[in-house]
């Protein structure tokens, strides 16, 4: 039986948020068969250490994991659709811009907000995010995720016809436009590369990122620390991996107070739910 949230929720959040608790169960169980390593991670953990399953306004799922894992999982296409599942990357989807994967079933009457003008696959799902290395010092850093934002704003704009530059410097702007020429494949790939580098160049740094995630930098840079074991927690009764460092995570996302129950009245929903379905 599936905990209840300690706040009621509308009936259609609830069939939202069990739809994902069901892929993230899928999700842990092709992990295990595989000897993959996750870690439930952001408002997920957070949800899982203080509510034992989803924050009760919550709408979506985050998962991280090591990048070699990670590359790991697009080879297992066979084995989620056996289980009714996409696993949508940059890879599987040309018009899919972002760099971090989802684990997705379509047969659910949602769409993400933010990707509706996007020709790409929609529906209920978790999101999966590489743990890629980071530079130590603070302006390399904030170097290299301006960098890896750019590229991926350039594609986000190529692939939704309503999309525009959100630059407003002139530089930085003229930059954008003449990057929007380039080819999505060389764009990803470029991508891709500048992410390889920075693996090489700072390997040793003990720093960890998640590109492209909601908090942005440099909330989701992490000590390596943090992950270097791994606990369970239980999340909508039944136990998930967390990091072994999982309350210096929260404070370092959340603050001190992490522990306190705070609705932000301001954050925008994940998805569109439509309830007619």
């Amino acid at each position: 039986m599936l905990a209840e949230p300690t706040v009621t929720a509308s009936v259609s959040l609830r069939q939202l948020q069990l739809t994902q608790h069901r892929l993230l169960c899928i999700f842990a169980e092709v992990c295990e068969a595989h000897g993959l390593r996750f870690w439930l991670t952001a408002g997920t953990l957070l949800g899982a250490v203080r509510h034992r399953g989803f924050i009760p306004w919550d709408d979506d799922v985050d998962v991280a994991m090591p990048r070699a894992d990670f590359e790991r999982l697009e080879a297992l296409a066979l084995e989620w659709e056996a289980r009714g599942c996409f696993y949508q990357s940059e890879r599987s989807e040309r018009c899919y811009p972002f760099p971090f994967s989802k684990l997705l079933i379509e047969r659910f009457p949602a769409t993400a907000a933010e990707n509706t003008r996007i020709a790409m696959r929609q529906g209920c799902f978790i999101d999966v995010f590489p743990l890629d290395v980071c530079p130590r010092g603070e302006r390399l850093g904030a170097l290299f995720y301006a960098a890896h934002g750019f590229l991926t704003s350039v594609l986000k704009v190529k692939v939704n016809p309503e999309a525009a530059c959100a630059f407003v410097k002139p530089l930085p702007r003229a930059i954008h436009r003449c990057a929007e020429v380039l080819p999505i494949a060389a764009l990803k790939g470029l991508r891709r590369g500048l992410t390889k580098l920075c693996a090489f160049l700072c390997q040793g740094s003990g720093r960890l990122c998640t590109l492209a995630g909601a908090h942005g930098w440099p909330a989701e840079t992490y000590e390596a620390a943090w992950f270097a074991g791994t606990r369970q927690g239980c999340f909508e009764g039944r136990s998930f991996p967390i990091p072994g460092g999982a309350e210096a995570l929260l404070a370092h996302l959340y603050g001190a107070d992490w522990r306190t129950p705070r609705r932000d009245s301001g954050r925008p929903s994940h998805f569109i739910i439509h309830d007619e379905e």
